[in-house]
């Protein structure tokens, strides 16, 4: 049994996670569409490896801050059988069959939010995420802080060696699989790393034991 670790953005699913979501609050009249113009912005930054992902997480999450758990959860499952589970890659399900035939331990991991990664997590039947760690409250509201490091680029590593420790788990065998250039030091990390739908920025600078593979 090894450990797999996937992101999600343009790897398990063929969209941008963040994107759907606003997306979906703008259809429903949760945000107006100047809450949305931020985005080319940030992706920009995004794919170019600059984004200060703090400032998004903290920015992406301002529309949750005055819903009820109840609410946001009710919220999030709408947006999970109506935007997000339409978009996973067909070859995203055909790895993850394959490594739960092996018995191995599926992980997300993702600079999204927990309560979005978190509900594709359990749809997708995986054993655990490691995502932007907003905080909340008692009530369970969400609070415009966070509790840890976002898991992006080098913080990937981090995170991921924090759940190695937490579990006493080793990388002996894990997989890992990216779409971009944020995903290089965690595909670096395992000895198994698959490049997906891979970006010209990843192609670039991915090791030559990388395995590119198109799911789409």
């Amino acid at each position: 049994m090894a450990l797999a670790f996937f992101d999600m953005d343009g790897t398990l699913i063929n969209a941008d996670s963040n994107e759907l979501f606003f997306k979906f609050m703008l259809d429903k009249g949760i945000v107006t569409q100047s809450f949305i113009e931020p985005m080319d912005e940030f992706q920009r930054l995004y794919f170019e490896g600059r984004l200060k992902i703090e400032d998004f997480v903290l920015y992406a999450i301002r529309p949750m801050l005055t819903f009820s758990r109840a609410e946001r959860d009710a919220l999030i499952e709408e947006f999970l059988l109506d935007r997000l589970l339409p978009t996973v890659k067909k070859g995203a399900y055909a790895a993850i069959d394959r490594h739960r035939s092996r018995g191995d331990t599926l992980l997300i991991v993702s600079a999204t939010v927990t309560y979005i990664v978190g509900a594709l997590g359990r749809a997708l039947h995986f054993d655990d995420v490691i995502a932007a760690p907003v905080k909340y409250a008692e009530d369970g509201r969400v609070l415009p802080e966070l509790t840890d490091v976002v898991p992006y680029q080098q913080h990937k590593v981090t995170r991921i060696e924090k759940y190695l420790k937490e579990h006493h788990a080793t990388l002996d065998g894990a997989c890992a699989y990216g779409d971009s250039i944020n995903d290089l030091e965690m595909l670096k990390l395992c000895p198994h790393r698959y490049a997906i739908d891979a970006t010209p920025e990843l192609r670039a600078h991915a090791t030559a034991d990388t395995h590119f593979e198109s799911w789409i």
